[in-house]
């Protein structure tokens, strides 16, 4: 092979994976949310919830064992979401039969940020990027 070739094909190639980006391995913080959370107490996760993702991680189901709400009117013991995209540390997912609109009229997108290994919190796509609901904390029972 022509040696110019070469280095013209070597650098498309560098290129070509920084344009890219590096793949991320989303099976980390899959298992890492995947789990039981409360917003209070920890030890004692009397107002918890539990997530969990499909086989194919298309999904995220989060489970109340009493009535969660969505809005006022919308009481519901399980939360199914769409995974829309997944980063390093954070997942964006939209409630099936969302509620709540954004300033659009659209339903909200939510995004799962991951802060550490047992804490996360919910933003929204419409919110500042260090918009953060009260934080979820690992369950220790």
């Amino acid at each position: 092979m022509n040696p110019r070739l070469s280095l013209t094909f070597l650098l498309v190639s560098l290129l070509f994976g920084c344009a890219t980006g590096t793949q991320v391995d989303e099976s980390t913080i899959f298992s890492t949310l995947t789990g039981t959370w409360d917003t209070e107490d920890p030890a004692t996760c009397e107002s918890y919830r539990t997530i969990s993702f499909s086989k194919n991680r298309k999904t995220m189901i989060a489970t109340n064992p009493n009535i969660g709400y969505a809005s006022e009117t919308d009481g519901r013991k399980t939360f199914i979401y769409d995974v829309l995209e997944v980063r390093e540390t954070t997942i964006r997912v939209a409630l099936e039969n969302e509620p709540r609109l954004d300033a659009n009229g659209n339903p909200v997108v939510w995004i799962v940020k991951l802060l550490d290994e047992n804490t996360f919190c919910w933003g929204r796509d419409d919110w500042p990027a260090s918009g953060c609901t009260p934080r979820r904390m690992r369950c220790e029972i």
